[in-house]
């Protein structure tokens, strides 16, 4: 991890790209873009072309894909990509987030201000329900990255302040806060916290947690398939599990 260097990238990007051409008027997003430069600089190794499908970067015996979400779309690509390479799926999640209301009409920013819906770690999990056949194969790794965000929207929603279904231009980040590699099985058990009971439920594991009831179902599915948890019985209609 290096937050110097990757703050860097995210200046740089904002006074020579997004200056030039505005927010949220390019093709690429600036977070997928920042990213891409923050794992590699060598942008002849960015989009390349692997097989039948199009990697963020390649290089040698390597394949990294940045995906902000919607993890299962990378199914087809993991099933090639994976035969002969090392693959890293980056999965940026926002920690911390600042919103900014733009005026398209005049170029100003107004009310500046945090936002409390943002991201955890435990966010992983459910994304990875799609690619759990992935998950041990020595191949196959996944690099967490957390992130102090600034989101732009357009003030062209509903209502007198016009700020609802409002559309979002673009995240650009700030800040990397964490970067979190999960190579084995064993790398999982974070999401195992002390607070759980000896044998919980969904609904336990959601309290604990703090995530919602649908999250915690596919967590565990997830840590189940991983080998670090196992169901043990019922508890109604759920399923009760403990620790391996």
């Amino acid at each position: 991890m290096d937050k110097a260097r990757f703050k860097e990238i995210c200046d740089t990007w904002l006074v020579s790209e997004r200056e030039k051409v505005g927010i949220g008027t390019q093709s690429e997003k600036s977070l997928h873009a920042i990213l891409k430069r923050y794992f590699e600089p060598d942008t002849e190794k960015h989009e390349v072309k692997v097989g039948t499908h199009i990697a963020d970067i390649a290089r040698e015996g390597e394949i990294i894909e940045i995906q902000t979400r919607d993890l299962y779309r990378l199914a087809p690509k993991l099933s090639t990509f994976l035969v002969e390479n090392r693959v890293t799926v980056v999965y940026p999640i926002v920690e911390k987030k600042r919103l900014f209301w733009l005026n398209k009409e005049t170029g100003e920013c107004k009310s500046v201000r945090k936002s409390n819906k943002c991201g955890k770690e435990i966010d992983l999990l459910p994304e990875l329900y799609g690619l759990r056949s992935f998950l041990q194969h020595p191949n196959f790794r996944v690099c967490v990255i957390l992130l102090d965000v600034n989101e732009y929207r357009a003030l062209d929603g509903y209502g007198k302040d016009k700020k609802k279904r409002a559309t979002k231009l673009d995240h650009i980040p700030s800040a990397l806060l964490n970067e979190i590699y999960f190579e084995s099985p064993e790398d999982y058990r974070r999401f195992l916290p002390e607070g759980l009971p000896s044998a919980f439920t969904s609904e336990d594991y959601r309290k604990t947690l703090g995530c919602a009831l649908w999250s915690s179902q596919r967590a565990l599915n997830i840590l189940s398939n991983l080998g670090l948890i196992r169901e043990i019985g019922k508890q109604g209609r759920s399923k009760v599990y403990e620790m391996v």
